[in-house]
């Protein structure tokens, strides 16, 4: 289950970083979605705190990854990295 939501939130960050919004609005937006995430991960009963941070180390690689490769042009590269570096909601 965790791993589900891991690879929806990874393919919404990557609708969101190709989105024709203004680049500061796509880094908010993937911030907050990724910040949401690891709050939803936090507070949900049925995931163990072990599988959370799977599920976490598993979007983190995915957008490094994607951060990393060749394919999305520098815009597109901003928005991975401002999720990848986005704190928690209640580490704001």
């Amino acid at each position: 289950m965790a791993s589900m939501i891991a690879h929806e939130v990874f393919s919404e960050i990557v609708d969101i970083a190709r989105s024709d919004e203004p680049l500061r609005r796509r880094r908010g937006r993937a911030e907050k979605r990724i910040a949401q995430f690891k709050a939803d991960l936090k507070a949900a009963f049925f995931v163990s705190p072990t599988r959370g941070r799977l599920s976490k180390n598993h979007v983190d690689r995915d957008l490094r990854q994607a951060f990393n490769s060749q394919g999305p042009p520098p815009d597109q590269r901003v928005v991975f990295l401002a999720a990848i570096d986005a704190p928690a909601e209640s580490e704001d």
